[in-house]
């Protein structure tokens, strides 16, 4: 699912970081990590023009590109038990996009991910 916040990246590695992930900064992007059953919970995100601009997304243990990854329902899941709490706690303004595989790497490329 695709997530884009009104706020600094620096407010999401707080949220993430508060809900138990691991945030790591690579060169262009942060990303956080959380192990979860028969795999882990995974948000790439990136400062882009209007915010920031976050891939949130569930690795199976064993995947390859498209394979093995969910970016609906499990993430979908968490973000409405867990993670919509925390964003609307700290009154961040944000809008959600469920998009497939094709659809997530299209924009990723597009904003600047390296795949």
């Amino acid at each position: 699912m695709d997530l884009h916040l009104e706020a600094e990246p620096e407010v999401l590695v707080d949220v993430f970081r508060s809900l138990g992930f691991a945030v790591t900064e690579k060169r262009r992007y942060y990303s956080a990590t959380k192990k979860a059953r028969a795999g882990r919970l995974h948000g790439a995100f990136l400062a882009v023009e209007d915010g920031t601009y976050c891939d949130f997304h569930f690795d199976f243990l064993l995947h390859f590109l498209m394979f093995g990854v969910d970016y609906r329902k499990r993430p979908q899941a968490y973000f409405e038990r867990r993670l919509r709490a925390a964003l609307q706690e700290r009154r961040l303004r944000f809008r959600v996009d469920q998009v497939s595989w094709f659809t997530r790497r299209n924009r990723a490329v597009f904003r600047g991910f390296r795949l």
